[in-house]
This record gives structure tokens, sequence and C-alpha cells, in this order.
């Protein structure tokens, strides 16, 4: 899964392996939905994100 944050100073996408994990799934979707907080990312988006590959 690889997210763009459109309303944030983070001019990279976001890559996250394992999306298909219902935990990492929720967590995303909990991320996605918090708008008073939308920098702070979940655990498991932390753990699960990977460098774009080149």
């Amino acid at each position: 899964m690889v997210i763009i944050p459109v309303d944030s100073d983070a001019d990279e996408s976001v890559w996250i392996g394992g999306a298909n994990v219902d935990e990492t799934t929720a967590d995303v979707v909990t991320w996605l939905s918090d708008d008073t907080n939308p920098a702070r990312r979940p655990a498991l988006v932390d753990i699960r994100q990977f460098s774009r590959p080149d």
C-alpha cells in the first residue's frame, strides 16, 4: 500500500508492507481518519513502513 500525503509537510509517500493484515489495515484507517493529528503514525504503520524500491 502506498499513501501519498496531501496536506502535510511530508514530501514523500509512505510505503507500507503487510497492509492486508487486519491490524495494520485498522491502524491505517484510523490514522487516515484522524483529523486532529495526521502526522502521528500508528506503531504498526511505522513498523511495516519501507523505502521505495529504486
